[in-house]
């Protein structure tokens, strides 16, 4: 019987790498603690629970600042509250956990990072 090698080495993900504030930071893994816990908190509700988009901003937000903090060690809260407003926040949660929840196969909204103001008539 010969052995069977699976080379997990070869099935990881392709390297993104964001600028921001003068860092380039790695995000290219997610680790899949954070994946079960963001699962955990969405899993629960739909668009129609009363507070459903903050829940999922802030679940998402959450996941990013880990994903930001476990890539380098000089980011911090502080930092983050320092360098990410809520345009950049909604840029990052498109670009990484929105991919994600698709490759899991699960439907939520990508939030709107472009703001939109109606004319009053």
């Amino acid at each position: 019987m010969s052995d069977k090698i699976v080379d997990l080495d070869a099935v990881k993900p392709p390297k993104k790498i964001i600028r921001l504030a003068g860092k380039e930071i790695d995000v290219s893994i997610v680790p899949f603690e954070k994946v079960l816990d963001m699962l955990d908190k969405i899993d629960v509700v739909d668009e129609k629970t009363p507070g459903y988009t903050k829940l999922i901003l802030g679940t998402f937000s959450g996941v990013m600042k880990d994903i930001l903090k476990d890539s380098d060690e000089d980011i911090t809260d502080d930092w983050i509250h320092k360098n990410i407003d809520s345009t950049r926040m909604l840029k990052l949660i498109n670009e990484i956990i929105i991919p994600l929840m698709q490759d899991l196969n699960v439907d939520v909204k990508a939030p709107q990072s472009e703001r939109v103001d109606k004319k009053k008539e």
